[in-house]
């Protein structure tokens, strides 16, 4: 579960890999 800030609002997503 990966946690990201939106224009302050927090969402929570599940992602399989971290590629940037």
């Amino acid at each position: 579960v990966c946690r990201v800030e939106i224009g302050g609002k927090y969402e929570t997503r599940e992602v399989k890999n971290n590629s940037k």
